[in-house]
Formats: structure tokens, C-alpha cells, sequence
């Protein structure tokens, strides 16, 4: 009798081990899988939020590119819309070469809409005044600086548009 009791004991407690070990492993294997769960919504997170912060340079970019395509010499030189775009891009930029490139572009497009204004209000035409044409010239040299390094940026290797 004491060999049966014995047998039973070896069968139950290798039973018992036999679950133990299993118990063990298999929440090792969970944790496993919720870290790895827990890291690809981290990198899905990540990801989103990349996108977006892109997606809001691309709207900042595209809103300065938008009110510097022109040059009304009929319109009073308004700093409003540079500063605005200006500085929602100062929110959002990446790098520095754009930085710089969008502190030139805001320059030089203000002083275009001044000359442009002035030479339009001395009764002079600002496609043919010479100063104005250069000044112009300068603010639209400095637009598509801008745009190339916005794109290159962004990833984007689309030829700049002519005006």
C-alpha cells in the first residue's frame, strides 16, 4: 500500500509542477506579449504625432507661401498677415535653415509691399520702376528659397512652381 500511496503522491505532485512550470511560463509569455503590445502603440502614438506636427508645418508653410505669391502695390503694405503666418510657422518649424529662410522671406515681402506702394503712390508703375522691380525680385528669390527648403524638409523633391 505505501507504493500506491507513494505512486499517487509522484502522479499529484508532478501534476501540480507540471501546472506550476505551464503557470509560470505562460504569464511570462503574456507580459512578453503586453510589452510588445505596449510598445507598438507607443510607436503608433509616436507616429501619429509626427504626422501631425508634419501635417501642421505643411499648413504653416503652405499659409506664408499662399500671401507671398503676390505683390499689390494697390494695397497699403499690411504686416498683419506676414506676422501671422510667421509666427504659426515660429510653432511648428523644424529646422533652422527654414527658420532663417522664413525670417528672410518675412523681410523682404514687407519691404516689397512698401516699395511696391510707394512707387505706386508717386504715380510711378512698379513693374517698370527699377528699385521696386529689384526689391520685388529679391522677396520672390526669397520665396522660392523658402519653398525648396520647406519641401526638402518635408521630403517632398517637387520642382518650385514658377511665378
Amino acid at each position: 500500500m505505501e507504493t500506491a500511496v507513494l505512486v499517487a503522491l509522484i502522479g499529484i505532485g508532478g501534476t501540480l509542477g507540471a501546472q506550476i512550470i505551464f503557470a509560470i511560463f505562460t504569464n511570462r509569455r503574456e507580459n512578453g506579449r503586453r510589452t510588445h503590445e505596449r510598445s507598438l502603440k507607443q510607436m503608433e502614438l509616436e507616429d501619429n504625432r509626427q504626422e501631425r506636427r508634419r501635417d501642421e508645418r505643411i499648413q504653416a508653410y503652405r499659409n506664408l507661401a499662399k500671401i507671398t505669391v503676390t505683390i499689390d502695390p494697390a494695397e497699403p503694405p499690411k504686416l498683419g498677415d506676414l506676422a501671422e503666418a510667421y509666427s504659426e510657422i515660429e510653432l511648428v518649424w523644424g529646422s533652422d535653415r527654414v527658420q532663417e529662410a522664413t525670417r528672410q522671406l518675412y523681410g523682404t515681402a514687407f519691404r516689397a509691399r512698401r516699395k511696391a506702394r510707394e512707387t505706386s503712390l508717386a504715380g510711378k508703375d512698379p513693374t517698370e520702376d527699377l528699385d521696386t522691380k529689384a526689391v520685388i525680385e529679391e522677396a520672390m528669390e526669397c520665396r522660392t528659397a523658402f519653398i525648396e527648403l520647406a519641401r526638402k524638409e518635408l521630403g517632398q523633391q517637387l520642382p518650385v512652381p514658377q511665378q
